[in-house]
């Protein structure tokens, strides 16, 4: 239910979302799950990147963050299927 519930609130939310491949959506919901909605917006610079197809620039972005800091390999492990939209073996 709370996977269904965090696509939902993705899909409503940017555009852009649904056209991301599976491991992208995957990084997003795992995100959102763990931010919230209000914390997500929050990231703008990386919003705005993945909005415009520039997965480099949205991972380094939120990489950049106290977010980052707090989660240590979780960050990394969700910024790299941003960057590359492959799944973490």
């Amino acid at each position: 239910n709370d996977i269904a519930r965090c696509r939902e609130e993705l899909t409503d939310s940017y555009f852009w979302f649904p056209a991301l491949n599976d491991a992208r959506q995957a990084a997003c919901i795992n995100l959102i799950f763990n931010l919230g909605a209000t914390r997500l917006r929050g990231f703008v610079k990386s919003l705005d990147a993945m909005a415009n197809e520039k997965f480099d620039l949205a991972a380094d972005e939120f990489m950049n963050s106290k977010w980052a800091n707090q989660v240590g390999n979780r960050a990394i492990e969700v910024t790299d299927m941003i960057r590359t939209g492959q799944w973490k073996e």
